[in-house]
């Protein structure tokens, strides 16, 4: 309780900082974290930046996300179809809308194939990706995963296939083999925070010592981003350090990322 009451305190103190940004890596970030709350309020400010048809259509497209993650789907919808206006030729939008159709009796990959808007969609590993996140989203793990492995025989050298196929295995509840995964993904892209993070969460309840080294970890890769803070904030709270849990809340709050 008294860990509440300091964070509710900060809060009121730093509501008003606010961190400008153009473009969404630092949103990208928090949505590849699992931060989804925090990555919503984070593209909801940078779309009112953004002059850039592209980065005003990838933005709609993580806010779709983040609001179908959140259950609002109808939200969702509307973002999608917002990018879609602004940028038609990017294919994420369409393929998020899609998604919302997806059901057992729905014939997804034909769907998928008319958003496909040039030939190098089909052979583009983030595309695949971003239709492996629908059938996840959709609760079907089986295509989720044929379009993982279609991602990984696209990119052999990222790391983004391994993190989506731990997010897979995760809503399964396999722990160790989402470890796993989340493992391989920052080997081949050291730079994946989301994969330090993810791991950091699911290890947090059953071994702390190694959550905070996965949180270090994140730490040296980069040191800026904010959502390692409020991990770490949740971190030292379960552990009962209550001045630890707000030093970072505090942190990760004074970024101006939070929703």
């Amino acid at each position: 309780m008294k860990t509440k009451l300091i964070i509710c305190g900060l809060f009121c103190l730093l509501a008003a900082t606010s961190v400008k940004a153009a473009d969404n890596k630092v949103g990208i970030d928090l949505y590849e974290s699992g931060m989804i709350g925090a990555a919503k309020a984070f593209f909801l400010d940078n779309l009112k930046q953004q002059q850039e048809g592209v980065l005003q259509a990838e933005t709609c497209y993580y806010l779709g996300e983040c609001y179908l993650v959140l259950g609002l789907r109808d939200s969702a919808g509307i973002y999608y179809q917002k990018g879609i206006e602004f940028m038609p030729d990017y294919s994420y939008n369409r393929i998020g809308l899609v998604g919302l159709k997806l059901g057992k009796d729905v014939n997804g990959e034909e769907l998928f194939k008319e958003v496909f808007t040039s030939k190098k969609d089909k052979k583009d590993a983030g595309v695949q990706l971003a239709i492996a996140r629908a059938y996840l989203y959709a609760g079907n793990m089986t295509k989720a995963m044929e379009h993982v492995n279609l991602a990984r025989e696209l990119d052999a050298k990222s790391g983004l296939p391994y993190l989506v196929e731990g997010d897979i295995l995760a809503a399964q509840g396999k722990v160790g083999e989402a470890c796993a995964k989340y493992e391989m993904a920052a080997y081949f892209s050291p730079d994946c925070v989301g994969a330090y993070l993810k791991q950091a969460r699911l290890y947090m309840s059953a071994n702390r010592s190694l959550s905070l080294e996965k949180l270090d970890k994140a730490r040296e890769e980069s040191p800026e981003f904010c959502g390692i803070y409020c991990i770490l904030g949740e971190l030292y709270e379960m552990a009962g350090d209550s001045k630890a849990a707000a030093d970072n809340y505090s942190k990760f709050i004074q970024l101006g990322y939070y929703d």
